[in-house]
């Protein structure tokens, strides 16, 4: 309930009559009405609050159950408010990297951290015409390639993601093939794709064990298992003998 502005910007209250609102406060209509009202009331006692700016609101698009428009009211509209608002976010939702369009300019906000670690800083004040966008989580996976049981993306959990938990996920390194002296992790590649950052780690090493719980993986970095001295062998021994064998039989005939 409430009085509805009209556009012409104006309300009609009971005694009162017609009232231009249009541009004033919430303390200037509030004093207005009183004025209004005292031929008929004795120090009349009038709130005044905005129920809704249906002129201003904030749109919610992406991984959230009901995305859409959300109207402001006078009660601080913020990021966390807006994704609850919205229903909540689905299962792919990625809340570390939720987009925020104002004015042109594009910001990155992490909601997760907001909701697991208390980081009040990222839970912004919204304004009339910010779009917020809650991405899924194409950006925020590791690809585990090379001598593994299962060569997969592996997505990120709310951001954190070992090299020894990827490599789990992948099903583990092959027994046989793989080189555990050998594990590289490529990072940088989509910006650097020249030069990225590389990184080796020696699995044979008592330390490295250790390490490869505590080395924190970043999002579309490449976990690499290398290949072993004798299966390399092997398979160019597979890859030349066809080859080779065909050489033979023609040799073979045209004696």
């Amino acid at each position: 309930f409430g009085q509805t502005v009209s556009p012409d910007g104006t309300i009609y209250f009971p005694f009162v009559g017609k009232m231009h609102v249009a541009s004033k406060t919430a303390g200037e209509i509030r004093d207005q009405l009183a004025a209004g009202l005292s031929p008929y009331l004795k120090k009349p006692q009038v709130d005044v609050r905005v129920l809704a700016y249906r002129s201003q609101k904030v749109s919610v698009t992406g991984e959230v159950k009901t995305p859409g428009p959300l109207a402001m009211s006078d009660v601080p509209l913020t990021l966390i408010d807006a994704i609850a608002r919205s229903g909540g976010t689905n299962a792919d939702a990625d809340l570390q990297r939720v987009r925020l369009t104002r004015n042109g300019k594009l910001y990155e906000l992490d909601a997760d951290g907001v909701l697991d670690r208390g980081e009040i800083s990222q839970n912004v004040l919204l304004q009339s015409g910010d779009i917020v966008n809650v991405p899924d989580r194409t950006d925020s996976r590791v690809f585990v390639m090379g001598e593994v049981k299962t060569p997969l993306p592996v997505s990120m959990m709310k951001g954190r993601l070992t090299i020894a938990d990827a490599l789990t996920q992948a099903g583990g390194i092959l027994d046989t093939d793989a080189n555990a002296r050998q594990i590289y992790v490529v990072r940088g590649a989509r910006e650097k794709p020249a030069s990225p950052d590389i990184y080796r780690l020696d699995l044979t090493q008592p330390d490295s064990l250790l390490l490869s719980t505590q080395f924190q993986l970043r999002p579309l970095d490449v976990v690499y298992v290398g290949t072993s001295g004798a299966v390399q062998f092997n398979r160019l021994v597979n890859q030349v003998l066809p080859t080779l064998q065909t050489i033979f039989y023609l040799k073979q005939l045209t004696r």
